[in-house]
């Protein structure tokens, strides 16, 4: 089974994920061939599972998919890689939003949830400034982008809803309790 956590910029993909990850059990590293951080092996209400990114340095921003770089091409070679080697396969990433990959990934006959953070676009926008200002960067004069994500994210989900892909529209506080809950029904 796949998970992925989907959302805007902002919206706690990464926050949602590290969350995740506190609530796992034998939880072990995985390492490249140079040593960095990949992901992270671990036991979620009783079922092996990997998380893919690194999530091991403090802040928010970019710690999922996006943050081992590559394509996207790339990142889903790297997904099916994984995914037969656990039950669950977790990940996240702005470069995920793709309906062409996914759909190919759930047509293959792996079972996807996607769950959707349902940030409000103005709680997104303050979590920028404050990042921003953390940086000691001045305010983001431009927003279009960050709208555009937000309209790409839901229509990437609603796209594959529309093809049968179980969805799930959660808060970024709630999305672990709800992601422990599919794998207990799973």
């Amino acid at each position: 089974m796949l998970i992925q956590i989907a959302g805007t910029n902002a919206a706690g993909k990464t926050t949602a994920m590290r969350r995740v990850l506190a609530l796992g059990q034998n939880q072990t590293e995985r390492l490249n061939e140079k040593g960095k951080v990949v992901g992270h092996d671990l036991t979620l209400a009783g079922r092996s599972a990997r998380v893919l990114g690194p999530y091991t340095e403090a802040g928010a921003a970019s710690k999922g998919m996006d943050y081992l770089g590559g394509t996207a091409e790339w990142q889903y070679e790297f997904i099916k890689e994984n995914h037969g080697e656990v039950e669950v396969l977790l990940y996240e990433g702005m470069r995920l939003h793709n309906m062409k990959r996914t759909a190919q990934l759930y047509y293959s006959g792996i079972p996807i949830t996607l769950v959707l953070l349902t940030t409000p676009l103005v709680d997104v926008l303050a979590g920028l400034t404050e990042r921003r200002a953390a940086k000691v960067q001045g305010p983001m004069e431009d927003t279009q982008h960050i709208e555009a994500n937000d309209r790409r994210a839901k229509a990437f989900v609603n796209n594959m809803s529309a093809l049968g892909a179980r969805v799930i529209r959660v808060g970024r506080d709630e999305a672990p309790d709800r992601i422990l809950k599919i794998l207990q029904d799973f």
